[in-house]
């Protein structure tokens, strides 16, 4: 008797019959031939991570969404005339100044620590 590296176990026989040498030309379908792909988009995050590393802690998001606090800019006439003109999801400000802008969700400002904290939920195809 021998085992394969997939764990099979193959028995040694000189026996012609035909019922065994179809039971040792069929291929059994072990743990390791199904292929589960490594890596997966977040549907809270969309963030792609390794499901082998996905713990309590992988995602760290927001609940809310990202405004402009208009005190922080008092020089900057499109924030205080025109605040309807700026994206605050993409404004350039926001990349040099994030304390300039504080997610609802939880008064934190841009770059502050995120309010929810969980494991990646993998997105559904």
């Amino acid at each position: 008797m021998l085992v394969s590296q997939k764990h099979e176990i193959i028995a040694l026989s000189d026996s012609s019959d035909d019922e065994a040498q179809k039971k040792h030309t069929k291929r059994q379908k072990t743990a390791e031939d199904i292929q589960v792909p490594r890596f997966e988009k977040c549907e809270t995050c969309s963030k792609t991570y390794d499901i082998t590393l996905n713990n309590d802690e992988a995602c760290q998001t927001h609940e809310g969404w990202v405004e402009i606090d208009a005190e922080y800019f008092p020089d900057d006439d499109d924030i205080q005339y025109r605040p309807d003109s700026v994206n605050p999801e993409t404004d350039w400000r926001r990349e040099e100044w994030p304390e300039g802008f504080i997610w609802q969700c939880c008064e934190e400002p841009a770059n502050g620590t995120p309010c929810r904290i969980q494991r990646h939920i993998p997105k559904k195809c």
